[in-house]
């Protein structure tokens, strides 16, 4: 499970680099307020926020109020990503 963070494209990927640095900086601010720890992987256009806690994720959805969010709406809204798991045997 990870939470998913859509980057804009255009403007030859300075808008995305833009968004990515806004949001780095709300997550790490969210992160050290709470003491979380987490692992973040920028992917093309999606940057992923990943806990090792489970319960960490419904603490995010519940206090993630970021201070830029009246600024960048879009840049701040998050997806929860549950990916397939696939058991082959």
């Amino acid at each position: 499970m990870y939470i998913e963070f859509r980057l804009p494209q255009g403007a030859g990927g300075q808008t995305a680099y833009h968004a990515l640095s806004v949001i780095q900086k709300e997550i790490q601010e969210w992160l050290d307020r709470h003491s979380v720890t987490a692992t973040q992987k920028t992917i093309k256009y999606t940057h992923r926020l990943a806990f090792n806690d489970p319960r960490h994720y419904t603490f995010f959805a519940l206090t993630w109020n970021p201070k830029q969010r009246d600024k960048y709406p879009s840049w701040l809204n998050y997806h929860l990503i549950e990916p397939m798991k696939v058991d082959i045997n």
